[in-house]
């Protein structure tokens, strides 16, 4: 969004790669796991339900990555986390986890690739759009740029999520919350690395 090709594309090949962004998602969202036999992504010694294991996985990557502790964002929003969970949905998807257009390979404004997997799980599918839409909010809004002209707005994105899945995208707050938190932790973690090595 600072600058480079997406940048200088026009607005409409902008439009084509969000809306082809978005198309990418529904795609990875139909995947059966079950089907892929992806059950060796399940974690359960640290849960009952894929939701409780990505909490606690990250739980415990926050205590070995920020050892201070007490972190004045990260700890009021995950006991908000904990207060608020949601119920699991009753079909379980294939959850990209790091889902966002630099971890894409394009073919001009068409989406031929995604890679960068280690944050997969099995879950809410709900999590991908939140946790693109945070991303990009982040890399706009987050450091004072403005939105390119054909990239769609977080109501826009998510209405067409919606439709494309022919579902809702339930308890969509809690998984907006959930993606700014894991971002915080991962992010912590980056500025006490910066911080050692200055």
């Amino acid at each position: 969004t600072a600058e480079g090709w997406l940048k200088e594309m026009s607005s409409e090949d902008q439009s084509t790669l969000w809306n082809g962004y978005i198309e990418t998602l529904v795609k990875i969202h139909a995947l059966d796991p079950a089907e892929l036999k992806l059950d060796f992504l399940a974690k359960p010694e640290l849960g009952a339900s894929p939701l409780d294991q990505e909490l606690a996985y990250y739980e415990n990557f926050y205590a070995w990555a920020y050892p201070e502790g007490g972190h004045p964002y990260v700890e009021p929003a995950l006991a908000w986390l904990h207060a608020n969970r949601p119920p699991e949905p009753e079909q379980k998807r294939l959850v990209w986890g790091d889902a966002r257009i630099g971890n894409m390979i394009f073919q001009g404004p068409r989406c031929a690739a995604v890679i960068d997997w280690e944050m997969v799980f099995v879950g809410n599918p709900v999590a991908d759009l939140a946790w693109f839409i945070t991303m990009d909010r982040v890399f706009t809004e987050g450091i004072g740029l403005e939105r390119l002209a054909g990239i769609h707005d977080k109501a826009a994105t998510i209405a067409r999520w919606e439709r494309n899945v022919a579902r809702r995208a339930s308890d969509y707050e809690f998984y907006e919350v959930f993606a700014a938190w894991r971002f915080a932790v991962i992010m912590a973690r980056v500025f006490l690395q910066m911080k050692h090595y200055e």
